[in-house]
């Protein structure tokens, strides 16, 4: 990429990117052969894997575990055969495991670590000539969140990717030095680094302010969305319709949005964005307010009004066949039809102040096994056309946090 900034970058062979497979996640807790790199430039981040060099230090210590299985074979094979009460050769090839597990514990991690520091980029020339496991754009990166063996790159999609590692002391330090660097840059994304738990969160950068940020939406600051995700085909035209049965007049409209004026239960009249489009294989429904609507209220006003947006949301739901939908900021948001982890911390859901989930999604992510245990504050409603809304925290100081977090609203 042209003009294109290197920031930096940090290899190890205690790191990988995490994926379906037991094998990779059972590897980095045993010491296994895994390795990796995560290089950061202004535009990209971008993981390599070495785990064909890690592997390569790990091939001595295979071959003497396989010699030693073979040899311990060959003996019990003897000693059945011959009756032997005695194998002279038995306190050598015992020998053999002891050399094969210093070779595994010490020996071949140590190596492994050595050859893959040697081959860390330092130029973007050289990261240009390597082949990447993954590359995300920089814009497409909604959040970063930092555990001590975890680390999590939000998508604004919703998509994660996850990364473990034992980094510790100054590895680790680097390792967020350098996120923080590449989530300072203008505009900025959310870092945040919190304990194992998922607790003692501390915020090391804050995305550019929402308040002021550009919106898709011509003349509107940053939204508070509800977007919701069927298979089935919903045009415009289809999204008008439902609207103007529920009361909500259009102001104006385009091939692709419209302008619509919905009047709360209270009589007030408030703008409100709404669009369709095809993406992911799925169909999209969004329908937003400007975050402004929330910033002259008070707390109270505040929760009357996101309940109420919610009701419509509910009716909405009612005469679609969603799987899923959400109540997030403009972009943001988890959503689990397109979530690629099988696993996610809890923190990935800070975004989502509510979520709608069909019946058959709730039983996929086999979600009332665990939403109160993780989200005792949450509130499970049942949904027309079966399925569930769920409010993450649904007090109101869970909501004031929500605001102040992702719309700096205090």
């Amino acid at each position: 990429m042209e003009g294109e900034q290197f920031i930096g970058g940090i290899a190890s062979a205690g790191m990988t990117r995490t994926t379906r497979s037991f094998k990779s996640r059972s590897y980095i807790q045993t010491g296994g052969p895994v390795g990796y790199g995560i290089y950061l430039t202004d535009h990209r981040f971008i993981g390599v894997s070495y785990t064909k060099i890690a592997s390569k230090a790990y091939r001595p210590a295979m071959m003497i575990f396989i010699i030693w299985i073979i040899s311990l074979i060959l003996l019990v094979v003897y000693a059945k055969l011959t009756g032997a009460q005695e194998l002279p050769p038995l306190p050598f090839v015992m020998g053999l495991a002891v050399v094969d597990l210093i070779l595994l514990v010490y020996w071949s991690p140590k190596q492994a670590s050595n050859r893959i520091e040697r081959v860390t980029i330092t130029t973007i020339e050289e990261l240009q000539r390597l082949r990447s496991d993954i590359i995300l754009d920089r814009a497409d990166i909604s959040r970063v969140t930092v555990q001590p063996t975890l680390t999590t790159i939000t998508m604004k999609s919703g998509e994660l990717h996850t990364f473990l590692s034992k980094l510790r002391g100054r590895k680790l330090q680097q390792l967020l030095s350098l996120l923080k660097e590449f989530c300072s840059l203008t505009p900025s994304i959310d870092i945040t680094v919190s304990d194992s738990s998922g607790k003692n969160v501390q915020r090391l950068v804050f995305a550019t302010s929402k308040e002021s940020s550009t919106t898709r939406y011509g003349g509107f600051g940053q939204t508070v969305d509800l977007t919701f995700l069927s298979t089935e085909e919903i045009t415009l035209d289809d999204l008008r319709g439902k609207l103007a049965e529920l009361s909500v007049a259009l102001k104006k409209g385009s091939s692709t949005l419209d302008w619509v004026e919905w009047t709360r239960p209270s009589g007030k009249q408030v703008t409100l964005a709404a669009n369709t489009h095809h993406g992911l294989n799925q169909y999209w429904v969004v329908l937003g307010f400007d975050n402004k609507e929330l910033r002259m209220l008070s707390l109270d006003e505040r929760k009357s009004f996101v309940d109420d947006f919610l009701e419509l949301g509910k009716r909405l739901w009612s005469d679609f066949a969603f799987a899923e939908g959400i109540l997030a900021p403009e972009e943001e948001g988890l959503l689990f039809s397109i979530l690629k982890e099988e696993k996610f911390p809890p923190e990935a859901l800070r975004s989502n102040y509510a979520s709608f989930l069909s019946q058959k999604m709730a039983e996929s992510i086999h979600v009332l096994d665990w939403v109160s245990q993780k989200f005792p504050q949450a509130l499970l409603q049942p949904l027309p056309r079966e399925g569930f809304l769920i409010v993450w925290d649904s007090t109101k100081d869970g909501l004031a946090r929500f605001l102040e977090s992702e719309f700096h609203i205090a």
